[in-house]
């Protein structure tokens, strides 16, 4: 009897120790040291190639997650309703986003990838009984798939300008031009010697208008101390003698008139002094116009200013 009493509390102990495992094993699985994730939901409105339940979620390169879920929307099948679990500690906000983003260009897998969210948005959150949704935007893919037709008309377009540019008539008149150029640049080598010698020919003529300019200024000024050295001499003599002029041509006036009578009857005896008289009389007249214009402006007389007219007897 004391021995199967042993056996008994044996096998008890043992289905003990085999419940207490698997009560553990559950413990860690389910509560204790496993942490509750995270739940969001993400709406695609566009495939999800490469994209499978277990695919990771990514923040910023980093992974905080993995998709749970991924089935067509019953009401509308072109849009993918998708699930994933994340870290809790991850910061999705009110402005973060969710993308598709290939894992690698020749793989074929892809991942979700989360992005945005600034330091001073709320966290996401829900109402009681319902899951936070993180918005979507285009992958990369989606976004070249969409702008595919755009990118193709433009190349389209340039090919067209490409062959009208490269028309027969424009590659002709390409070839003209390129002939010119040469015909161009080989009269302008031939012409090489001529351009320097004209540029030398203008170097010296430069040089002998300096040359020139600066004799005559030389000159000016040479002319100009002479005249404030000697003119007001010069003109001081010139006054004085037109001073003189004007009183000598004032008494033979004075003779001529005083003996009127006489050469009045001398006239009627000769008819040849009556010219003589008259050319006595404008060449008196003369020499006082000279001598006033002496006497008021000697200078300028002197000078040209005003031209004297040439007496002609």
């Amino acid at each position: 009897m004391e021995t199967r009493a042993h056996h008994i509390l044996i096998g008890l102990f043992a289905i003990l120790m085999v419940a207490g495992l698997l009560l553990f094993g559950w413990w860690l699985s389910e509560g204790g040291l496993h942490q509750k994730q995270a739940e969001y939901r993400i709406i695609f409105n566009e495939a999800v190639s490469g994209l499978t339940v277990g695919s990771n979620v990514k923040y910023n390169g980093i992974t905080v997650g993995q998709v749970t879920s991924l089935e067509l929307d019953p009401r509308d099948p072109r849009r993918v309703l998708s699930r994933i679990e994340v870290d809790p500690s991850t910061p999705v906000k009110q402005n973060t986003h969710a993308q598709i983003q290939p894992t690698g260009l020749l793989s074929g897998t892809a991942h979700i990838r989360l992005s945005g969210g600034t330091p001073n948005s709320l966290a996401l959150v829900s109402e009681p009984g319902t899951t936070p949704e993180i918005p979507a935007r285009p992958s990369p893919f989606s976004q070249l798939r969409e702008q595919s037709g755009d990118i193709l008309a433009n190349i389209n377009q340039l090919v067209q300008r490409m062959e009208s540019l490269l028309s027969r008539r424009n590659l002709e008149n390409i070839d003209r031009t390129l002939d010119g150029m040469a015909e161009l640049t080989r009269n302008l080598n031939n012409q090489q010697e001529r351009i320097s010698r004209t540029l030398e020919t203008w170097n010296r003529t430069g040089q002998q208008a300096q040359t020139t300019l600066s004799e005559a200024r030389a000159l000016i000024t040479d002319t100009r101390q002479m005249l404030k050295k000697d003119a007001p001499q010069a003109l001081a003599d010139t006054a004085e003698a037109a001073r003189a002029t004007r009183r000598a041509v004032t008494e033979v006036e004075a003779l001529v008139s005083g003996n009127r009578e006489a050469l009045e009857k001398a006239m009627q005896g000769s008819a040849s002094l009556g010219p003589t008289l008259e050319e006595m009389r404008r060449t008196l007249g003369a020499l006082r116009d000279l001598s006033q214009r002496l006497e008021s402006d000697a200078a300028g007389t002197l000078f040209n200013r005003d031209k004297l007219e040439e007496y002609q007897p």
